[in-house]
């Protein structure tokens, strides 16, 4: 009991000692700067000239840092000696606010890719150029890796040897014939602890036998009863050694590292480097007064705001820093996978990346020879399969190889536009000529229409519409002109014959007869040359003249 005691009294002891904080004053500035120490004023801590430029003391007044520009004292930025949310070197990037993947890749010179910033587990990427994997497990890709040359397959047997009753394989060749063995227990079962084998293999009772449940344990060897418990009714305890009278202290403080059987304490202080787990609270400095994430733990025991100009924020991404190389970057970082230029996750070039099992890979543009590559399981081809016949082509094919075939439908099945070559190979294919029905290029209507201006349109010949200069019509003045006179059916040559009657009396050579139905009594007029004009005769089927 006393024994325990004590040990609980250390836990204490020590529990006391981490919660009671630590005080450290230096006097001495943790940035490099001259300093002069804690001073109440201006005039206490001296001139400043040029002399002392770049000097600095803490005003134990106003309780901020007091900067010598060399003509003046003046508070140091920030009012306590600093940049207000200045960045560490010895904290990791976490101290920064949030970065996107894209101001990552502003702040680095020589990354690969674009896109989010990868990490070793469950990446997505976006064609990459993966190289040559030094190792890639397929099971989940998929796409057609039209490039991939598949590694050399050896056939397998027609009937694969397999294994008796209460055999199991352990290897199987390329043929596929297996190699068969009972388990061994002492050789052949993994996951056993130590000794555990070799003890199954020993008959029960024996020397060495495992124990079973409720039975005998014989006399161990070596038994450790740290977690035993229920009543030991026949257990005899050993001589146990008698306390001392007086049991051996610590001193103050120092605290016990071992006790001896007779209760005498073995005693050290504490060992900071090597003695202590966990982390320091921030109420035990200073009772935590004016810590926040924008002070920092002083050499005058108090929390405040670091001096120092252009420092970085914790608040900003690190877009502000300078721009950092792939390298320097993995030189921050304590876990990465693999070297070189960091990776992005649209379109990176990988160099033999190690891809693990990923959920999903498509393989189209993959090329090279997947020589350790497992190919699924495969359907056997028909010994003869099912070809197309003649003027069919195959629409699907089973998975024995078996075709289902059938003509091409040219308002469905097809796409894009027939070449011109494709049509009597284009012989005779011209902006001018037209695909007939006879297999041929030809013009149509027999050719192009040839007339002047004004000229009449008439057929002259069976394919050949033409026109004439001698037939003429002005639109004008809607005008008919005719070079050589006009001439109706049935009339005398040289004659004009105009009439509205079903059957005209033909009309006399050189002459122009007007016949008007028989059933209009209006007179037509009839407008002649001249009266000087000769070689003209008016011939009438009446007496109405006038």
């Amino acid at each position: 009991m006393r024994k325990a005691s004590i040990i609980n009294l250390f836990a204490v002891i020590a529990l006391l000692f981490f919660c009671g904080g630590i005080v450290a004053q230096s006097g001495v500035s943790s940035t490099g700067i001259p300093y002069i120490g804690r001073k109440a004023n201006d005039t206490a801590a001296g001139t400043c000239n040029s002399a002392k430029r770049g000097y600095q003391y803490y005003n134990t007044t106003s309780n901020k840092y007091r900067f010598c520009n060399g003509t003046a004292w003046g508070d140091a930025a920030g009012g306590g000696g600093g940049g207000g949310g200045d960045a560490l070197v010895a904290d990791p990037l976490s101290q920064f606010a949030s970065t996107t993947s894209a101001q990552l890749a502003g702040v680095l010179s020589n990354e690969t890719g674009s896109g989010a910033a990868v990490f070793a587990t469950s990446p997505t990427l976006v064609t990459p150029a993966l190289g040559t994997p030094s190792a890639i497990v397929l099971t989940n890709a998929t796409g057609t890796a039209a490039s991939l040359t598949a590694g050399a397959a050896t056939a397998l047997a027609a009937n694969p040897t397999d294994c008796a009753a209460n055999n199991f394989a352990t290897t199987i060749a390329a043929n596929g014939d297996l190699t068969c063995a009972q388990p061994s227990i002492s050789a052949g079962v993994s996951g056993l602890g130590t000794g555990v084998a070799t003890a199954l293999a020993v008959n029960t009772g024996s020397a060495g036998a495992p124990v079973l449940f409720n039975g005998a344990g014989g006399t161990p060897s070596s038994l450790t009863g740290t977690n035993i418990t229920g009543t030991a009714s026949g257990l005899t305890a050993g001589a146990a050694t008698a306390l001392a009278a007086n049991p051996t202290d610590c001193s103050a403080n120092n605290y016990a590292t071992t006790i001896a059987a007779n209760g005498n304490l073995t005693c050290a202080q504490v060992s900071l480097s090597a003695g202590v787990t966990g982390n320091l609270p921030v109420a035990n400095l200073n009772s935590g007064t004016s810590a926040s994430s924008s002070t920092f733990w002083r050499g005058d025991g108090t929390w405040a705001t670091p001096g120092g100009g252009g420092d970085a924020l914790v608040a900003d991404p690190l877009s502000q820093f300078a721009s950092t190389t792939s390298d320097q970057l993995a030189g921050v970082i304590s876990n990465e996978t693999g070297s070189g230029a960091l990776v992005f996750g649209t379109s990176p070039t990988l160099t033999t990346p190690a891809l693990g099992t990923p959920s999903a890979i498509v393989l189209t543009n993959a090329t090279g020879t997947a020589a350790s590559l497992t190919a699924g399981a495969a359907t056997a081809l028909a010994a003869n399969p099912t070809d197309c016949s003649a003027n069919n082509y195959a629409t699907t094919i089973a998975a024995n190889g078996n075709l289902t075939c059938a003509q091409v439908s040219l308002s469905a099945g097809v796409t894009g536009n027939l070449p011109v070559t494709n049509l009597n190979s284009g012989t005779s294919a011209s902006s001018s000529t037209f695909w007939r029905g006879d297999g041929t290029w030809a013009s149509a209507g027999g050719g192009a229409i040839t007339a002047g201006d004004t000229q009449v349109i008439f057929a002259d010949g069976a394919d050949a519409p033409a026109g004439d200069a001698g037939l003429t019509y002005n639109k004008t003045t809607d005008t008919l002109t005719a070079a050589g006179g006009f001439a109706t059916s049935g009339s005398t040559a040289g004659a004009l014959q105009l009439t509205e009657g079903t059957t005209p009396t033909a009309a006399a050579a050189n002459t122009v007869q007007l016949q008007a139905p028989s059933d209009v009594t209006t007179a037509y007029d009839l407008i002649l040359p001249a009266a000087s004009t000769t070689g003209f005769l008016l011939n009438t089927n009446s007496s109405n003249v006038g």
